[in-house]
């Protein structure tokens, strides 16, 4: 009985204490073929990993890895349109993509745009936006797709962190300017100064009821899906160091986990919404010779990949 009790208590303070240091569960593994660096960075979006390969160029292929490894390719053209960079992809539940990002027409003039993909993918919508330039983009719970960044007056940038949200065939519903004004208060919630465009280099995702934004100095904000801000969080405290490249995830329960490329804590970080803190969560298997990055969540499970293109699927539905 004493020997049971003590291998019962063993247990418990094991369980205890994974549970203080939060390991995500490892569920699987496999190697995919495709990379995390590029103009574009891949994510999981509307059930499956998007990618990009030969971007940019005339006729980049745009990639989905579905969670069963089933691998599609789209051939991505633009009417007239040469030199195609893809800046942004998401992918809706319905099957849909939205595709962002810059060309070239046979003038050689540049152009911005906006690009629907149909579920069947037999047909596709391609809008014009120079002068705006689109850094990030997803698809809003309500179906409505969300972009943000910059707007361009002649040689220079007249406005950026600029929110412009599209209908269903590509139609304009609203333009919202993000951060405008310097040490302001952004409907109720204390807003830094913008120092740079705060769209480049950074991510949107969604979830059921609300959209996220990790700028591109890591702080995150929260929106509902008519535009209001909902919630905005301080970026983690990196030990001193400069914050560097952020990868968020959102559940569609609206958990998210974060990790940055240069901060001191190596673990994914977790968002505590009512302590408006970021908590260490650590991968049961990750390896610190890769560097290791959410890229999103199909469920309760969370999505990772690695610079060599190994996918890892964590279980977190025990992680709160």
């Amino acid at each position: 009985m004493i020997v049971i009790l003590t291998m019962l208590a063993s247990l418990s303070a094991g369980k205890a204490a994974a549970q203080a240091r939060r390991v995500l569960t490892l569920d699987d593994e496999r190697l995919e073929n495709f990379q995390l660096r590029g103009y574009f960075s891949p994510h999981w979006s509307g059930g499956g990993i998007l990618a990009v390969e030969d971007n940019p160029s005339d006729a980049p292929m745009i990639v989905r890895i579905g969670r069963n490894g089933h691998v599609e390719r789209i051939n991505f053209k633009i009417p007239e349109g040469r030199h195609i960079t893809v800046l942004g992809l998401a992918g809706a539940t319905d099957g849909r993509i939205a595709v962002i990002g810059s060309a070239h027409g046979n003038d050689g003039g540049a152009t911005t745009f906006l690009a629907l993909i149909a579920a069947d993918r037999q047909s596709q919508i391609a809008v014009q936006l120079w002068p705006y330039g689109p850094s990030v983009v997803t698809f809003a719970p309500d179906g409505a797709v969300w972009t943000i960044g910059w707007v361009r007056e002649g040689e220079r940038v007249a406005a950026d962190s600029v929110l412009k949200r599209f209908d269903r065939s590509g139609a304009l519903i609203a333009t919202t300017q993000l951060l405008a004004g310097k040490d302001e208060k952004w409907e109720g919630f204390p807003m830094p100064p913008p120092r740079t465009d705060m769209a480049h280099l950074s991510r949107l995702r969604a979830s059921k009821d609300r959209i996220g934004w990790l700028m591109n100095d890591n702080n995150y904000i929260e929106f509902f899906p008519d535009g209001r801000v909902s919630g905005w969080y301080s970026r983690p405290d990196c030990g001193g160091t400069e914050n560097g490249l952020g990868y968020l995830a959102l559940s569609e329960t609206n958990a998210v986990i974060i990790r940055v490329s240069n901060c001191k804590q190596k673990s994914y970080l977790q968002l505590d919404r009512e302590k408006q803190t970021w908590r260490a969560l650590e991968g049961g298997r990750q390896d610190p010779t890769k560097f290791e990055v959410p890229l999103g969540f199909d469920g309760d499970t969370l999505v990772s990949a690695t610079a060599d293109g190994s996918v890892r699927r964590y279980n977190v539905s025990a992680v709160k």
